[in-house]
């Protein structure tokens, strides 16, 4: 399990792992728009379970309603930095 705030990935983790008796789950901490902290984080999925997820699902993303032509060109780049990107 991924995300930005331990705490409440600890919390899942906990609650998910008393709810589904047997099942295994980590958590990682990190930005997803961080490239270096993504490959970091498939790194330690793959040194913890000898290989590579079978299933990675990417729900990372910002929400900002509003016709495109009103977002400021300054703030766009954070958008797509944050979208889903591919890094396997």
């Amino acid at each position: 399990m991924c995300g930005t705030n331990e705490k409440t990935l600890l919390e899942a983790r906990s609650a998910l792992l008393q709810a589904v008796p047997g099942a295994k789950a980590t958590v990682s901490a990190f930005d997803v728009g961080d490239e270096a902290a993504c490959v970091a984080a498939v790194a330690g999925v793959v040194r913890a379970t000898g290989r590579c997820p079978d299933i990675l699902v990417n729900n990372a993303g910002i929400n900002h309603r509003a016709p495109l032509t009103e977002v400021s060109s300054a703030a766009q780049p954070s958008y797509w930095q944050a979208q889903p990107r591919l890094w396997a």
